[in-house]
């Protein structure tokens, strides 16, 4: 547990038979730990099984609800708990009653989320016949895409939030289809898009994909439940801040293994967890000429991180947006895109993957003409619109490889012409990928993209 607070404390000299007394301070016990299978039980019900993870504000560990039986429930993993319990000092209070604002806004009414079901019957024929039935219920999508609440716990200064658990995270599906193809060299690599092979050979219905990557029907089914959520949440004036491969897991723990397709879940239906970073809009004190409310502060993970929130000139709603199109793609292709952790190599990642923003835009100094580094990124030198100070005598042969391993996303488009469902795809990417926020597709307008009609 956290190695600073009470948690870690020495057991209490008065413990009762049998467990050892954990106090918070004050002497307000909240956990025991039983003599005989030295496992914790927290607030009288909760077995304690491991950890999960940890942030800044909490760690998440995953239990056993004694009082809840595996029936109980229709989601997630029958009597299996995630708790997410805050550091046990006053000063984190408000990252506890922040988050649970926040879920209990998003979770007052389904009504956006519920009607946006959506069903890729043409998914179906892709499927071999062995793994039809499993797959099907996986191209069911729309449904509440987020974590529901089961409880909130004040305990004196203590605080806990406690979900459904669920199953493995989509970094954690991307490690293992990467682990499974790295052990079977014996055969191709695969391919991104999982087209059927124009072929008679029934035993070979798929090009392999690449990287470990998932199926394009697969990301097609994530990317709408996804979509729809940021409209759900939009609607409620919400906006993450924090989306990532980690923080978006499987509503079914099970795995099915496919020997074409590699490990797959058993369904793409997803739950996005983590709103501690959430942020209401109504709460933002500065607004554009056009009455968008916008924040200044740093946030969203740097890899996932939208140029606007780099150069420091406010965002919205689109960060979000934004943070969905590089995760979809590195779902496609298996890897993250912007693998950095300089401001200025992220921007001259992002120009190789995009190109430069248009000049009839006004360039990087037009649309970010409010950033407070803006001018410490970009310089007017060579035209008006600017370019990027980047690389630099700093910048390493090494750093300028990778730099240019990066396909520009209009190649991908052009290698793959033929293709018209990977150009929908494309084309989805670029429209969510828009350097200016004001330019790139809502959440609303990108569920009507062509990439998702349904044939």
């Amino acid at each position: 547990m956290f190695e600073d607070d009470y948690l870690d404390r020495p057991p209490s000299s008065s413990s009762p038979a049998g467990s050892q007394l954990l106090e918070q301070p004050h002497h307000q016990p909240f956990m025991l730990k039983d003599a005989a299978t030295q496992k914790y039980l927290l607030y009288g019900r909760y077995l304690m099984i491991r950890q999960l993870g940890k942030g800044t504000y909490s760690k998440v560990v995953l239990a056993k609800d004694l009082l809840a039986s595996s029936s109980s429930r229709g989601d997630g993993i029958g009597d299996v708990v995630a708790i997410k319990i805050f550091r046990g000092q006053r000063n984190y209070d408000d990252a506890f009653d922040d988050e649970c604002s926040i879920l209990e806004a998003i979770s007052s009414s389904h009504s956006v989320a519920s009607t946006t079901t959506k069903v890729f019957a043409d998914e179906r024929q892709r499927c071999n016949s062995a793994d039809e039935e499993t797959l099907d219920d996986g191209l069911l999508v729309g449904s509440m895409s987020f974590s529901k609440i089961l409880a909130a716990v004040k305990h004196r200064v203590h605080r806990a939030i406690i979900f459904p658990a669920l199953g493995m995270s989509l970094l954690d599906i991307l490690q293992h289809r990467k682990a499974y193809f790295r052990h079977r060299k014996d055969e191709d690599p695969p391919s991104p898009f999982a087209q059927q092979r124009q072929t008679t050979d029934s035993s070979a219905p798929y090009e392999k994909f690449r990287k470990g990557g998932l199926p394009l029907f697969v990301v097609r089914s994530i990317g709408y439940q996804l979509f729809a959520f940021l409209h759900y949440i939009q609607s409620k004036g919400v906006v993450h801040t924090d989306l990532k491969p980690e923080n978006i897991l499987l509503a079914q723990k099970k795995i099915l293994m496919s020997r074409p397709l590699g490990p797959l879940p058993v369904t793409s239906s997803i739950k996005v967890i983590d709103f501690g970073s959430a942020e209401f809009t109504a709460s933002f004190k500065n607004q554009t000429s056009s009455g968008t409310r916008i924040s200044y502060n740093t946030i969203q993970t740097r890899h996932y991180r939208a140029p606007e929130v780099v150069f420091g000139s406010g965002w919205s709603y689109p960060a979000d947006v934004w943070s969905v199109g590089l995760i979809l793609w590195e779902l496609l292709k298996g890897d993250c895109v912007f693998m950095t952790h300089d401001d200025k190599e992220h921007l001259a990642m992002m120009q190789r993957f995009l190109g430069s923003p248009s000049r009839a835009d006004g360039g990087f100094f037009s649309i970010f003409r409010r950033g407070d580094k803006t001018e410490e990124f970009v310089s007017r030198r060579h035209h008006s619109s600017g370019t990027l100070r980047w690389p630099t005598e700093e910048t390493s042969s090494r750093d300028l490889k990778y730099l240019n391993a990066i396909v520009p996303l209009c190649r991908e488009f052009k290698d793959h012409s033929s293709d018209d469902e990977f150009c929908d795809f494309v084309s989805l990417i670029g429209k969510v990928l828009e350097w200016d926020p004001n330019r790139r597709l809502t959440a609303a307008d990108a569920l009507s993209h062509p990439f998702f009609a349904s044939s």
